[in-house]
């Protein structure tokens, strides 16, 4: 996954679609430790400041490349 990641940071040079589309599948990878930390019948798995600092690593990937995604296809559309 991290190698995924990195080869679309890279290829934001290129084309700003493939980290935009990397960014927002790795966003599902988000909604699925929100899911996981939050638990089955209401017992959360670990305690909410954990849970806060494993989602917040986990989501700033995504985050990352559809901000560089953005600024690219920005840059691209005033030329």
């Amino acid at each position: 996954m991290f190698a995924l990641l990195g080869v679309a940071l890279l290829w934001v040079a290129v084309d700003e679609r493939v980290p935009m589309a990397v960014g927002l599948f790795t966003g599902y990878a988000v909604l699925n430790q929100v899911t996981f930390e939050a638990g089955t019948g209401g017992v959360p798995r670990s305690t909410p400041l954990v849970a806060l600092l494993q989602i917040s690593i986990v989501a700033s990937l995504p985050v990352v490349l559809l901000l560089l995604s953005g600024i690219a296809a920005r840059r691209q559309a005033r030329l």
